[in-house]
């Protein structure tokens, strides 16, 4: 959680224009005595969690399938390999949406990919963030894993976070 007061008051009221803008039926779900705070959903994002990340083919046919992300500074951050179909997807056309849920607890957004360069400052604090989390989950062993994999892709992964439009968030 290395959100500032800033970040999740910018969250809040991301969170708060959504549900104002909402649907009817998504109101009933995500709205009122369910609906997160900011700040409870930072807490309930905390470490490594699977989102289902929808991306776009070039005919617009929507492609979903899970992958590891980081909610850091109000945003979902991922990585995706180069020799997954969706790391192309990202780049030919950035529009995206994920969910997440776990029991009760449920996760939209929808938004644009935005990719960072590997010496970004937001690159760095993301590898290392992540570095941190899938050490503590695989042990040491990810860091040679993590390493020869971009050897390996050349350094051609897709790294960046989702510039949310809207996001919602449940008990």
């Amino acid at each position: 959680m290395k959100e500032t007061p800033d970040e999740t008051a910018r969250l809040q009221l991301l969170l708060d224009e959504s549900d104002a803008n909402a649907g009817g039926h998504l109101r009933l779900i995500f709205g009122g005595a369910n609906r997160l705070s900011a700040k409870d959903l930072v807490a309930k994002l905390d470490g490594i969690f699977e989102i289902h990340l929808a991306t776009l083919t070039r005919d617009g046919a929507p492609l979903v399938a899970p992958i590891d992300a980081i909610f850091l500074h109000g945003n979902i951050f991922l990585s995706v390999a180069s020799t997954a179909v969706r790391s192309r997807l990202l780049r030919q056309d950035p529009r995206v949406s994920a969910s997440y849920t776990d029991g009760s607890f449920g996760f939209i957004v929808h938004g644009t990919a935005v990719e960072v360069g590997d010496d970004s400052d937001a690159a760095k604090e993301f590898l290392e963030v992540a570095r941190e989390l899938y050490v503590a989950m695989y042990g040491p062993g990810w860091i040679t894993f993590h390493e020869q994999r971009r050897r390996e892709n050349r350094g051609r992964d897709w790294s960046g976070w989702i510039e949310p439009r809207v996001m919602f968030a449940k008990r």
